[in-house]
């Protein structure tokens, strides 16, 4: 058994309609509650007996409570239904339907269903067809037509110039010449890099082995980092000892004879020199001189010759190269600024041109002073602000300030209209911040009469041509009008059209 579920507009054309093409031998036919099929249960019964001629065996269901009252009468008194009831009409009962509250009667109507004729269905779906097409026709047609209305009217240029005061977190006050302006904020973080300039020698401090002789004929102690001295006319170079030492006192060559030539006293000691650099490297046997000591008292010599010194120059990092690359990339952040803004400005609000405001958040060297480096590289986040205002409390503002110049029953033109806008800058006279700007402002327009274009479009809606006219005619202050209509392809309809997007209201100066 094939299932259906009908819709509560489904009547019984469209039902057997339906179930007319079903390959079944059966159907059980779901009704909503509240179908238009519940009305009377001549609609059951006429489904009913034609899926019969179908081959078909009907079964309702429903949840309606009335529905079911009437589902149960006709299939207890369906086997008295005949042909002649089908065609002549059902005579009904009174039949009893739950309430919720009580029991209550409903009369059906008897009907009689006229026998119509092939004919006369067919005239019926002429008509249907053809109403069908009418009404489809006009109201294309409908949404074909336009009104148009040019309204002239007479102008006079007007041209001013005022100081205006543009102050964040303040409303507009026209008395003040104060403009209300917001504070904008974004971020800009960039990073710069710059060739060093400052120098230092690197390298390595020559080392070796020297002797200290001591001529007196008393023994003498000298610690580490003992001074020893090779005298050069290009410059002294000095080496440290690394250890140390007690030198002995000179003693006569024969210690029998306490008159023979004294033989001074010595020791070795380990030496480095005080400052890198090949010219470090001397041969043996070259004399030394001990520091604050007289050379007839103490000498020294090279044991060994002194190797490993070397050197080279290098850049580094000098001071003046981190000063110089802050101020330098502070510049660009500076000159970026107006730029990063405009990115958060809205197409209705106009940024006050220099009075961005650069704070810093942090900044970050890759290197320090002293560094051996080619490069050296800075980082900086900032925070930027402005001042913006909207262009249309711009526009509201200038209306009051320049109402006087207009006449009554005259307004400012918002069609052709210049407004050029210079920033003061900071002076003795002026202020340029991110939270106050004084700005000159110059209009260029013009004075048209006060044309309410929505108001006239309402009063035209559906009028006929001679009454649109007479509308037209009585605008006060205008030169002159034009008025015309396309009725669409039916040139029998002469109305405005309703609907106010098919009407248009052009207003020229002249």
């Amino acid at each position: 058994m094939t299932k259906l579920t009908l819709e509560i507009f489904d009547d019984v054309i469209s039902v057997l309609n339906k179930i007319g093409n079903l390959n079944d031998t059966g159907v059980e036919l779901e009704v909503p509650e509240g179908s238009v099929l519940f009305e009377n249960i001549l609609n059951l019964k006429l489904i009913h007996k034609h899926a019969e001629k179908y081959g078909l065996t009907v079964h309702f269901t429903t949840r309606d409570e009335i529905g079911n009252v009437l589902i149960d009468s006709m299939e207890d008194g369906i086997s008295t239904m005949s042909e002649t009831d089908t065609n002549e009409g059902f005579a009904m009962e009174n039949i009893s339907v739950p309430n919720s509250r009580t029991h209550r009667k409903i009369r059906l109507p008897k009907l009689a269903l006229p026998d119509l004729g092939k004919r006369l269905f067919k005239i019926g779906g002429i008509l249907i067809i053809v109403g069908l097409a009418l009404f489809f026709i006009l109201r294309s047609n409908s949404s074909k037509q336009t009104a148009t209305a040019k309204i002239i009217v007479n102008s006079q240029p007007l041209a001013r110039s005022v100081t205006i005061k543009v102050k964040a977190d303040t409303d507009s006050d026209a008395a003040q010449k104060i403009l209300m302006g917001t504070i904008i904020k974004t971020s800009v973080e960039k990073s710069k890099e710059i060739d060093v300039t400052g120098e230092k020698q690197i390298g390595e401090k020559a080392e070796g082995k020297a002797t200290i002789y001591n001529k007196t004929t008393e023994e003498r102690d000298f610690d580490d980092g003992t001074i020893l001295t090779f005298d050069r006319d290009e410059g002294d170079l000095n080496f440290l000892t690394k250890d140390d030492v007690t030198v002995p006192a000179a003693a006569p060559e024969d210690p029998n004879d306490p008159g023979s030539p004294l033989t001074p006293g010595s020791i070795e000691v380990e030496i480095e020199a005080e400052k890198i650099g090949a010219e470090y490297n001397i041969e043996k046997n070259k004399t030394l001189e001990v520091k604050g000591q007289k050379k007839a008292d103490f000498e020294g010599k090279v044991l060994e010759a002194t190797e490993g010194g070397k050197s080279e120059t290098v850049k580094v990092v000098a001071e003046v190269d981190k000063q110089k690359l802050s101020e330098e990339l502070t510049k660009e952040i500076t000159e970026q600024s107006t730029s990063a803004l405009k990115t958060k400005v809205a197409n209705s609000q106009q940024l006050v041109e220099g009075s961005h405001k650069v704070t810093l958040i942090s900044e970050k060297f890759d290197h320090d002073v002293g560094d051996d480096t080619e490069k050296l590289s800075l980082s900086k986040s900032t925070e930027v602000e402005g001042l913006v205002y909207m262009k249309s409390n711009l526009d509201k503002l200038l209306d009051e300030l320049l109402k006087e110049f207009v006449p009554e029953g005259y307004e400012l033109s918002d069609k052709e209209r210049e407004v050029n806008v210079e920033v003061l800058g900071n002076s003795s006279n002026s202020v340029l911040s991110s939270t106050e700007a004084d700005i000159q402002v110059t209009l260029k327009t013009f004075v048209v009469p006060a044309i309410n274009e929505e108001e006239i479009k309402q009063n035209l809606l559906g009028k006929s041509p001679e009454e649109a006219q007479k509308i037209l005619g009585g605008i006060s202050n205008i030169k002159t009008y034009e008025f015309n209509m396309s009725n669409g392809f039916l040139p029998f309809n002469r109305k405005v059209p309703k609907n106010p997007e098919q009407v248009e209201i052009i207003v020229e100066r002249e």
